[in-house]
């Protein structure tokens, strides 16, 4: 590769002081425009004009009796999952619920979760995913800083379900000119932890998600044949990779009870139980599993998706010497202001390099700062996976 082309690699640019850049060929610029306007941009296609209930629905329609969920002995076909979320869809549009609206929801995991999640969409609101384990303290700020049009607890559906008017509702799919929703529109609002500060509601739109959802698919290779486990908490935005990346691909999303994380065998019996073939897991928690040799994952799960946390290098090195069968594994990073996930990185042994998602650039930069001073690293990501902005009480701030 010529030194022009040098000055503009993938993965890290140096910058120092005072440096002059060096005088450029017509054939080196030729290269450079090849990079930065084809290489770089070679994007997958994704549904620019869809919003994400709508590929749900689509793939309702593909497979209506195929089990869309598992949870406690409980199974949900595609058709039914979507006849429940159009009924509670018509009755948050009799409350209010619109474009951009917000929806606090505030449930365990468990089916009416994710009958909520859709049906929220569906109304053309965005839901804002709230722990009921949280402090009473931090659903009070979240509360009175999103200001949702409408609450979803446990009691509230319940109430709902019960009411003779809720089994009139109409179960068919909701059309666009009714609810006036687009991909330019909100799906979510998720709050960060809150450890640098107050906590930030990052705000992201149906056509980032979908953007992202479509991404994963193709590097997962999710499919209907998938049994997808479903993890972590609502409130982190893993579980949206986890439960759209299931139910947009025909796949049946599992979703866990407490007892799966009784200890390391616990997990990988159940993992057998349910025939799971992809699980994205917490990094801490993978790592237990990796210390604990007497338990093994089952032949059926194919696919081990880790995050959240940094990986240790000897955490790595412990499982490619595990005897018995070892999944794909790979190891994805992302801030939720882009939308889960700007790298992964396709796990190997001796070896470990990020790769950008579809339609992200990720650049690691390094500023001298004179004098023989250097400035901490910076990651720098370009993505049409952002978010549109914060939601933080006093103000907000464009991403």
């Amino acid at each position: 590769m010529s030194p022009a082309a040098d000055m503009l690699p993938t993965s890290e640019v140096t910058v120092h002081a005072g440096d002059e850049l060096p005088s450029v060929s017509e054939a080196d610029l030729e290269q450079l425009r090849e990079r930065v306007l084809r290489q770089w941009n070679r994007t997958q296609p994704y549904p620019r004009d869809e919003c994400i209930h709508e590929q749900f629905e689509a793939q309702a329609a593909r497979s209506p009796e195929a089990t869309a969920l598992e949870h406690e002995g409980k199974r949900l076909s595609y058709r039914e999952l979507n006849e429940r979320a159009n009924r509670l869809a018509r009755r948050l549009r009799a409350l209010g619920v619109g474009p951009d609206e917000r929806v606090a929801v505030c449930l365990p995991r468990g089916v009416p979760l994710v009958v909520s999640l859709l049906g929220v969409l569906k109304a053309g609101g965005a839901f804002v995913p709230i722990d009921p384990s949280y402090p009473r303290e931090r659903v009070r700020y979240l509360l009175e800083d999103v200001s949702p049009k409408v609450l979803l607890t446990e009691a509230e559906l319940s109430e709902m379900e019960q009411d003779e008017a809720w089994l009139s509702e109409s179960a068919a799919d909701l059309d666009r000119a009714s609810t006036g929703v687009t991909p330019e529109h909100l799906a979510y609002i998720i709050y960060t932890s809150g450890s640098t500060g107050r906590p930030k509601g990052v705000m992201i739109e149906h056509r980032a998600l979908s953007s992202q959802i479509t991404a994963l698919q193709g590097h997962y290779g999710l499919g209907p044949s998938d049994r997808a486990l479903q993890f972590v908490a609502a409130s982190f935005d893993v579980s949206l990779e986890e439960i759209f990346g299931a139910l947009l691909s025909g796949a049946t999303l599992v979703l866990r009870t407490d007892a799966w994380i009784a200890s390391p065998q616990d997990f990988c019996g159940l993992c057998a139980a349910h025939g799971i073939t992809v699980a994205n897991l917490p990094t801490l928690f993978w790592q237990q599993l990796v210390e604990a040799e007497e338990a093994s994952l089952p032949e059926c799960v194919r696919l081990v998706i880790i995050g959240g946390e940094a990986v240790s290098a000897s955490a790595l090195e412990r499982w490619w010497q595990r005897a018995g069968h070892r999944p794909v594994l790979c190891n994805a990073y992302g801030p939720t202001e882009t939308t889960i996930n700007v790298t992964i990185a396709d796990c190997r042994p001796m070896r470990q390099r990020a790769r950008s998602v579809a339609r992200c650039r990720t650049w690691r930069c390094t500023c001298s700062g004179g004098r023989g001073s250097w400035l901490p690293p910076e990651w720098w990501v370009r993505s049409t996976s952002g978010a549109r902005r914060w939601r933080a009480g006093t103000g907000s701030g464009r991403s």
